[in-house]
């Protein structure tokens, strides 16, 4: 058994036992976020990342999460020596994301009895899109363009805070495989708000 398979029926069996309990505390959210993705590429840079997700939180300790990332661009511009003759070269990527996963969450209980902090653990799949261009003008002018789909597993640990009922304020660090060995896994960071219906 594969590890995309494998995960596949993690989730399927979290959905299973956690439907039977849901009860007052569930529902659907929406989740959007902003953060810095960080690439192993060729300018070293951290980028920047948008994401928007749809969850139905099952009761108060499971949920079930889909949506989509943007992990960031890169773009490239210098000069090449080849063959002794010196010319430019350009290149661009994007990578983007689209995951299911399985949302734990833990509630950290305070003196007061509000509840309001609780940590979250995350493990599911994502299929992520790389997709690039570039051109140069030695050893001739030519361009080329390209992409590349590969589906594996995303996981990643998170914070939340309850403002009130509806509303909660998190912060997430989530690693996807990117399945190229210039990127390799590539960790995003994010802050955004969530709104339980």
């Amino acid at each position: 058994m594969n590890k995309l398979s494998f995960c596949i029926l993690l989730l399927c069996s979290v959905c299973i036992s956690s439907v039977a309990t849901a009860g007052e505390n569930s529902g659907v959210y929406i989740y959007g976020a902003v953060g810095q993705s960080q690439h192993s590429n060729l300018t070293n840079e951290n980028q920047d990342s948008y994401m928007g997700f749809l969850g139905y939180k099952l009761n108060s300790k499971w949920s079930i999460e889909g949506g989509y990332a943007d992990l960031g661009k890169t773009s490239y511009s210098g000069t090449i020596t080849v063959g002794g003759v010196t010319g430019t070269a350009n290149a661009s990527t994007k990578l983007s994301a689209s995951s299911l996963t399985a949302v734990r969450t833990w509630i950290v209980p305070n003196d007061i009895g509000n509840n309001t902090f609780s940590i979250l653990a995350k493990f599911g799949i994502a299929q992520v899109k790389f997709s690039g261009d570039g051109s140069t003008t030695v050893p001739t002018s030519y361009s080329i363009s390209g992409s590349h789909t590969k589906r594996g597993v995303t996981f990643g640990l998170g914070a939340k805070y309850d403002f009130d009922q509806n509303w909660s304020l998190r912060l997430d660090a989530d690693s996807y495989d990117s399945g190229q060995d210039f990127y390799g896994r590539i960790p995003v960071y994010s802050a955004g708000l969530s709104y339980l219906f």
